[in-house]
């Protein structure tokens, strides 16, 4: 979610560390699976728009509606968020945009009605 590799390979190893030992705890392992299953089949969405625009709230509102337990959902502010926004490779336009980023691609969503879909 932050765009930085140093977290993403920290978790790697941490989940590595853990694998050999998880299956002790029985239900209490429950979170440990729920971790792999996020860095395996990690969901995010980001908004490219102002929280203050109406569409940009539709963007909102259609992908915390749309069910998909391991989803991330992230407002990226344009005047603020320009390093993320050049890193993703996002561009700055005036209407607001969403992106669904499913196995590292992402994909480009202008109509907040097909959120559930490209989550699906």
């Amino acid at each position: 979610m932050t765009g930085k590799e140093t977290y993403l390979e920290h978790a790697q190893k941490t989940l590595e560390y853990n694998l050999q030992s998880y299956n002790k705890y029985s239900i209490m392992a429950a979170s440990y699976g729920l971790a792999v299953e996020s860095y395996l089949h990690s969901v995010q969405m980001h908004i490219v728009g102002f929280q203050e625009e109406r569409l940009t709230r539709e963007f909102l509102d259609e992908s915390l509606r749309a069910y998909n337990p391991l989803k991330l959902v992230q407002i990226q502010y344009p005047a603020i968020d320009t390093e993320m926004l050049k890193k993703l490779k996002y561009p700055v336009d005036e209407k607001p945009k969403a992106y669904v980023c499913l196995k590292g691609t992402c994909t480009l969503v202008e109509d907040p009605k097909d959120i559930p879909e490209k989550l699906s």
